[in-house]
């Protein structure tokens, strides 16, 4: 009977510790895709940051005056 217990023991421990496993891989793999997602969105961000002051600094000064104050 001992034999059975210990085998029924060392059979629970194995099962407990393949779950707490695939628990550790999917939490890891669930991290490194939020990060993925994370850097994905940061370069959509900068992209359209830049595309925004490209189109800013592309449009032409005001233009003006000779430097004589109006008249009026």
């Amino acid at each position: 009977m001992d034999a059975l217990r210990i085998l029924i023991w060392l059979l629970g421990g194995l099962v407990i510790v393949m779950l707490v496993w695939r628990v550790v891989r999917l939490a890891r793999l669930l991290e490194k895709r939020i990060e993925e997602y994370d850097e994905k969105e940061r370069s959509e961000v900068e992209r359209n940051l830049f595309a925004e002051l490209s189109e800013l600094y592309a449009q032409e000064p005001p233009k003006r005056g000779d430097g004589k104050p109006p008249r009026s």
